[in-house]
């Protein structure tokens, strides 16, 4: 390709015009025919590579200056040194309560003979008598998980 010398620095001839690479025109892949042809490829190593980037990142230790019984002196906030070991949250305690007193197998199997008092056919008894130390006991055990966790 001919470069013709100016005072402004090298210029491409206009003749060449169709041989610059902002001209070239050439058939891109697009949408999901790029994605099918080796698109996925690059989208998975370069978020893989985000992704090992953020976890190798090292964090940067600085000096921290601790002013005893002047709290107000400190211009950085950190959290507080407090242990909290709460395995539930007020969302998360009645399911997960009853999920930990129901994965034994003989509270599931007093459960459904519980249940199965519900159907005539079934029927063995009174209902007070499955039901009532069945809700007695879980009431008990969910109060108490309730105090530990809580407390």
């Amino acid at each position: 390709m001919p470069l013709m010398m100016s005072e402004e620095g090298f210029e491409n001839d206009e003749s060449d015009y169709h041989t610059l690479p902002r001209a070239r025109i050439s058939q891109r892949r697009r949408g999901l025919e790029w994605f099918i042809c080796g698109g996925w490829k690059f989208l998975c190593t370069s978020c893989s590579d985000w992704l090992i980037n953020i976890c190798r990142r090292k964090k940067e230790l600085k000096a921290r200056t601790v002013w005893l019984g002047c709290p107000e002196k400190c211009e950085e906030k950190y959290p507080k040194n407090a242990i909290k070991n709460q395995k539930y949250n007020v969302f998360t305690f009645i399911p997960g309560v009853l999920y930990e007193q129901f994965k034994f197998f003989l509270n599931l199997y007093f459960l459904v003979v519980s249940c199965s008092q519900f159907v005539p056919a079934l029927k063995i008894g009174y209902l007070y008598t499955y039901w009532a130390p069945l809700v007695n006991r879980k009431i008990l055990l969910t109060r108490s998980f309730g105090f530990f966790n809580f407390r």
